[in-house]
């Protein structure tokens, strides 16, 4: 977690904006009351079926690979050489060191294609075309009709070890049912984490729309405007892309921009309005002990290594929007 952004606001900014009149940015709003949100949010339930997934992932975590000359399987790990290309354009290109790997049956890059790799041997090359639906998964791909340039490099068979009383005891278990209650423990602890994530979220964007405001001032929107651009760009850097296909891969229209941007921008003015009205500081004591929490849950070697990064007055801000974020549940707790 990036301590810049939470709950998809960015925080680094001070309170008071320069050009304004030094006014408070929470002066641009009329805040709503803190109580009876009633946040609209879906939380994550934990059933059979996420438990068996969870299994499964646990048996093809162990299972062997054995190279093979033999035409590839359904179930069968390859590593390729490939590109994939629309017109002109390349969106993916995974040649020389960059090879990729992938499991036949997994859809990395459409079932049609693994069906095509079904058969096929190491050192065999070829190119397919496949028209990915708007809904497929990679939404670099989704919607689009794309050439597939492959060769293969390696074919290996896997076998994953049977769901019997070695491998459970393998897993730390004495039986079937302590095992399947073991992952179920752990998928409710990320799941709770998720949930909680998405409850302040939901809280937020409650007490946002409940609110009320002034037309905020040119400087809080140029920010706001460089806040989306900087995590849309983020995304393009990773994937290779230019800032326009990257809203274009997140059916970002120049309508839905501008509304994410005034809604980071009323973000920032309700954190502020929040922490003025009542009162939220952060004492030297509570800023120790939650510099020292923040390191450790980011898995920093030290709080040094933390101030190395980021500015104390960013921290202290950061901190004070957990601080809102307590008060919110405190008035509005989530139920379980």
């Amino acid at each position: 977690m990036k301590l810049k952004r939470i709950a998809g606001c960015v925080l680094t900014a001070a309170l008071v904006l320069s050009g304004c009149g030094e006014r408070e940015i929470s002066s641009y709003v009329k805040l709503g009351s803190i109580e009876n949100l009633d946040p609209e949010y879906a939380p994550i339930e934990v059933g059979d079926e996420d438990i068996d997934s969870a299994i499964n992932d646990d048996l093809s975590n162990n299972a062997d690979y054995a190279e093979t000359d033999e035409p590839a399987e359904w179930g069968d790990y390859v590593q390729i050489y490939i590109t994939a290309k629309t017109g002109d354009e390349i969106l993916y290109d995974y040649t020389g060191e960059d090879f990729y790997d992938m499991l036949i049956g997994d859809g990395d890059w459409g079932n049609e294609f693994d069906d095509y790799l079904v058969g096929k041997k190491k050192g065999d090359a070829g190119s397919v075309t496949v028209t990915y639906e708007d809904s497929f998964e990679d939404m670099q791909l989704a919607g689009y009709t794309v050439d597939l340039d492959y060769e293969i490099i390696e074919v290996d068979h896997v076998t994953e070890p049977a769901l019997d009383d070695a491998f459970i005891k393998e897993m730390g278990c004495s039986s079937l049912e302590e095992y399947r209650e073991v992952k179920r423990e752990e998928l409710q602890e990320e799941a709770e984490i998720s949930n909680n994530d998405a409850y302040q979220a939901a809280l937020l964007e409650a007490l946002v729309n409940r609110s009320e405001f002034e037309a905020y001032p040119a400087s809080l929107k140029e920010e706001a405007t460089a806040a989306i651009e900087d995590e849309y760009q983020g995304f393009a850097d990773m994937f290779g892309m230019e800032l326009e296909d990257a809203y274009n891969t997140f059916g970002i229209t120049s309508e839905v921009l501008e509304e994410e941007i005034d809604y980071y921008a009323k973000q920032r003015i309700v954190f502020a309005a929040v922490i003025k009205e009542y009162g939220i500081s952060i004492s030297d004591e509570e800023y120790e002990k939650m510099l020292s929490q923040f390191a450790a849950d980011e898995d920093y070697d030290s709080v040094e290594e933390v101030l190395d990064e980021y500015e104390e007055s960013e921290l202290r801000e950061y901190f004070e929007t957990l601080k809102v974020y307590e008060l919110l549940e405190e008035k509005n707790p989530r139920e379980k």
